[in-house]
């Protein structure tokens, strides 16, 4: 179309141009005027087809251009917020200052105000005073091994947790056994009831203070000394409501803390 309309006024120029304004070229001027329209028109007829595809063509490349100028706006992907970690309730924990009247303390063990100590001399086990009665709960025992008091027999030597139902009947063992003079022993959790209920790991316990957690869901007991997983049993019977019983035989040991927790 654009093109039409520059040629029709190249006509228009070229008849006014050529001919000096007097009024007999005006009057030729009028008479040339339809001609030269159909001149145009005749032009405009035989390219109609070039100026629609010529439009066209702009069109496009105009549209094209737009679309490859606009910046393309990019939006974050929508993330879901992670629900907080429960926080543990405690249920029970040691408070050696003032709970001394609620242990009920067996030969060899001793009861101050910065913990629950072992000689080593004998082996007798002793009851904690509180029993869970929510089917999940965790153990948390900081403890601290002061010397191995026991003879050459090392399978002899070992420090731990047992769990009882209320009639005192076991119903799993967590504990550190076989403890050599170097140290070196067995990290063993088993059920009582179900030998083939049984995990493993070689251990060194040290002089160090360690934290054993014994976590009870249901049936199922894990035990994990610091970081170290040990395992985790079926146990046949009740875990919970049950009694939580300290063992030890031969150990100098010192717990500095006890404490129970629920999901």
């Amino acid at each position: 179309m654009t093109f039409a309309i520059h040629a029709f006024r190249r006509a228009l120029s070229g008849v006014i141009m050529k001919n000096p304004p007097d009024m007999g070229e005006a009057v030729r001027i009028s008479f040339r005027l339809p001609e030269r329209a159909h001149m145009v028109n005749q032009i405009i007829r035989a390219r109609g087809p070039l100026l629609t595809l010529s439009i066209f063509l702009a069109l496009s490349l105009s549209i094209a251009g737009c679309d490859a100028g606009s910046a393309s706006v990019s939006r974050p992907a929508a993330t879901a917020t992670p629900s907080p970690t429960p926080i543990p309730r405690v249920i029970y924990q040691t408070d050696w200052s003032r709970d001394a009247s609620q242990w009920t303390l067996a030969p060899g063990w001793r009861l101050s105000s910065s913990g629950l100590s072992n000689d080593g001399a004998g082996a007798e086990p002793l009851v904690i005073p509180y029993t869970p009665t929510v089917t999940n709960y965790t153990v948390a025992i900081a403890l601290k091994v002061n010397a191995i008091r026991g003879g050459p027999q090392a399978c002899g030597n070992q420090y731990g947790l047992k769990g009882e139902t209320r009639a005192g009947k076991a119903v799993y063992f967590a504990s550190i056994t076989c403890i050599e003079r170097n140290f070196h022993s067995f990290a063993e959790l088993y059920s009582a009831t179900n030998t083939a209920e049984f995990s493993t790991n070689d251990y060194t316990p040290g002089t160090s203070a360690r934290t054993y957690y014994i976590t009870v869901e249901g049936q199922y007991v894990s035990y994990q000394i610091n970081t170290a997983f040990v395992g985790t049993v079926k146990c046949d019977l009740p875990t919970s409501p049950g009694r939580l019983v300290l063992i030890n035989a031969n150990m100098a040991t010192e717990i500095q803390s006890i404490t129970i927790t629920t999901p």
